[in-house]
């Protein structure tokens, strides 16, 4: 486990927002709002973003959080962006937020099929993808050709979201599958299906399923029996979060005038989020230490009616948590300080307890102190002072 990265000032929500749809019961106004559960929605999935303007003097911005919303299960590409102008062709910073874990090797194709086994076809990594380079599939025999891998490393019980781009690759529109199947011998189970007509535009098709095995097929099938060829590029199965929140961190500290969150197509009919937080984020130098308390609190009720009836009152959950920290230099102590005098008791901080992976979903909370910071002196030589102290933290609803 590393130290702690805390998210405690909101940039964006002083920036100007302007967007590119949004509902009228959801409008943009509800992203800067603090509860998680006023949402923006869109009113389309296709090429929508969301961008804020900070004028002459824009701030350091390092981290991304995300909270609330279907994005993890509804949107295929999401970007982070940033540039001097409004301006998006080649802007200055633009990463991709990744939604979980990816598990398709070799999903581009942009330098061979490696990884990729051929049934009744030929494959071949070649130029004019959706992006660089993307695969060839060119019939030998039979009425459907198929690439496929195993892939071994999925949850029982957990959601996916399969994606991937098709183009046909002559002059016939094509019939084409993207499927994930549970493979015995010869038996062939689909567990999910994707399945259309490619035409000569690329296009994204993609769909959210729940694993039921741990190892499942997953095919790129050219479902006819046209000598024509077929194309696939970026084609993906990522792990959708338990989380309705994520943080980003940029590969560096950047200042510029404008700031957008890109989204590229959905599966559903629309997009939204309840808080898009963007600003720097502060991490101490030591971790808090082993001994901290992590609790689940449910708000739930079990009752018996008169008639000996029993029921429940499902209500929300959430987590508090009590990180103790020792031996903290005075320059933490410091910066400790800073961003509590910012934060206070009132308002809602992004906090990422485990930053081992970029994008640490399942261990990312949204919520405020719950007690001021007091420090305690361990170690009083001068110019070696240590101190310890305590993080009370409760998780909004």
């Amino acid at each position: 486990m590393t130290t702690p990265r805390m998210l405690y000032r909101d940039e964006f929500q002083d920036g100007t927002l302007t967007v590119s749809t949004e509902a009228v019961d959801f409008p943009k106004e509800n992203l800067q709002n603090e509860l998680r559960t006023k949402t923006l929605r869109s009113t389309a999935v296709t090429a929508e973003w969301w961008l804020f303007n900070f004028g002459a003097t824009p701030p350091i911005i390092n981290a991304i959080a995300l909270i609330g919303g279907n994005l993890y299960s509804e949107a295929v590409d999401i970007r982070i962006q940033a540039n001097g102008t409004d301006s998006w062709g080649s802007p200055a910073v633009d990463e991709v937020i990744t939604i979980g874990t990816q598990l398709v090797g070799n999903p581009t194709f942009d330098i061979n099929t490696t990884g990729w086994v051929a049934s009744n076809c030929v494959l071949a990594s070649v130029g004019g993808g959706q992006s660089n380079n993307c695969l060839e599939i060119t019939r030998v025999t039979a009425n459907a050709q198929a690439a496929s891998q195993t892939i071994s490393t999925f949850k029982v019980g957990r959601r996916y979201l399969m994606s991937g781009y098709v183009k046909k690759g002559g002059a016939t529109d094509q019939a084409f599958q993207i499927n994930v199947s549970r493979v015995s011998g010869a038996a062939v189970t689909i567990q999910s299906l994707i399945s259309g007509t490619a035409d000569s535009s690329w296009t994204r098709y993609s769909q959210v399923f729940i694993a039921t095995e741990a190892s499942l097929g997953f095919q790129l099938v050219k479902n006819n029996a046209l000598g024509e060829v077929l194309l696939f590029d970026e084609v993906y199965i990522y792990e959708i979060p338990e989380s309705d929140m994520l943080i980003h961190y940029t590969a560096a500290d950047y200042s510029y005038q404008y700031w957008r969150l890109s989204l590229g197509a959905g599966t559903g009919s629309y997009f939204e989020l309840g808080r898009l937080m963007g600003g720097k984020y502060f991490q101490p130098s030591k971790s808090f230490d082993v001994d901290y308390q992590r609790t689940l609190n449910d708000l739930s009720t079990s009752s018996m009616s008169i008639g000996g009836q029993g029921y429940e009152d499902v209500k929300d959950q959430f987590t508090t948590l009590q990180l103790n920290f020792s031996n903290m230099t005075t320059t933490d102590r410091d910066s400790m300080l800073a961003m509590y005098t910012q934060a206070r008791k009132d308002r809602n901080i992004a906090l990422n307890v485990d930053t081992t992976a970029a994008d640490k979903p399942d261990l990312s909370y949204y919520g405020k102190f719950t007690e001021a910071f007091n420090f305690t002196n361990t170690l009083k030589t001068a110019g070696n002072e240590r101190h310890s102290m305590s993080i009370a933290f409760k998780e909004s609803i």
